[in-house]
């Protein structure tokens, strides 16, 4: 039965390295296209299937992908990213067996690839193009879109979605009361519930209205909008202990990784995590269609 050890393997991620200058080969192969909307589900994937075995992803590991994602890491870079963590890992296997029956138990362990991968690419789009059609470069790579530029999901699995999303949000102000108290009334954050409960319904309306059907990156920037607007008032209204109690937990799961992580990659995960444990207590499904899965 392989060794299960916890990350970090003693002195096997050496400091994240200055990145050389990467030129772009103009005869190179296209990069494979991914589903956009399928980062997460492509990550797990591509992690577990180099990892070798199963095994269940953590919200300290969701709270990871999801620092990429906003931070605009597009989805092939950050699959080269892990590709490359093990590669290095099993180049080292001669000279160190144990890493044979060690498994690697955190997406975590491939965060310096990612990161590394991620500024040679930017690296490789400077000098590309003027700077206008950089921008339009980057702007489209972060986005994914499929190699025919049309929107992965039919406008009524969407609506579907924002469907239930809307009755998760109204199940979500009924239990409200369960964490209100005559000092914290959460009063902002079931406000917050009920006014994106009926922004998503027209969408809902929208997407049923419009026949050429709504732009799926539009979608998805609303979405992002309401989540965060729902986490900031929810943040505001939950009581100091709750928050005081979540952040240590926070802190104590990222432990091991503080160090090997740059600073604003640390903090956006802790924020990350807080908000996964904060959604999880309170019922707030997500609303990203990044967690949405094609039938």
């Amino acid at each position: 039965m392989p060794i299960e050890l916890p990350f970090p393997e003693p002195d096997e991620v050496a400091e994240l390295p200055e990145p050389e200058a990467v030129t772009v080969n103009p005869d190179a192969p296209p990069e494979k296209h991914f589903n956009y909307f399928n980062y997460f589900t492509e990550i797990e994937e591509a992690f577990v299937g180099r990892r070798g075995a199963a095994m269940l992803v953590s919200p300290l590991d969701w709270a990871l992908m999801e620092g990429w994602q906003r931070e605009g890491i597009p989805l092939h870079i950050v699959l080269r990213g892990i590709a490359r963590a093990f590669d290095r890992r099993s180049e080292k296997e001669p000279e160190n067996p144990l890493l044979r029956v060690r498994k690697v138990n955190s997406i975590a362990y491939c965060q310096q690839a990612v990161m590394t991968a991620f500024v040679e690419w930017r690296q490789s789009q400077v000098g590309a193009s003027s700077v206008s059609e950089t921008d339009d470069t980057d702007s489209e790579a972060h986005t994914e879109k499929p190699a025919d530029d049309r929107d992965p999901f039919p406008s009524s699995l969407v609506a579907n979605f924002l469907e239930l999303a809307a009755r998760d949000l109204e199940r979500a102000q009924q239990l409200i009361p369960r964490f209100a108290s005559e000092e914290y009334p959460h009063i902002r954050y079931s406000e917050s519930l009920e006014r994106v409960a009926e922004k998503l319904r027209d969408m809902v309306v929208r997407l049923g209205a419009d026949e050429a059907g709504l732009s799926m990156q539009r979608v998805e920037d609303d979405l992002t909008t309401y989540e965060d607007m729902i986490f900031d008032t929810l943040r505001a209204d939950a009581t100091p202990e709750t928050l005081a109690e979540l952040t240590k937990e926070a802190a104590a799961a990222l432990k091991p990784y503080k160090k090997r992580m740059d600073k604003p990659i640390y903090e956006q995960t802790l924020e990350n995590y807080l908000g996964r444990q904060l959604r999880t207590r309170y019922g707030v499904p997500r609303l990203s269609l990044f967690y949405l899965h094609p039938e």
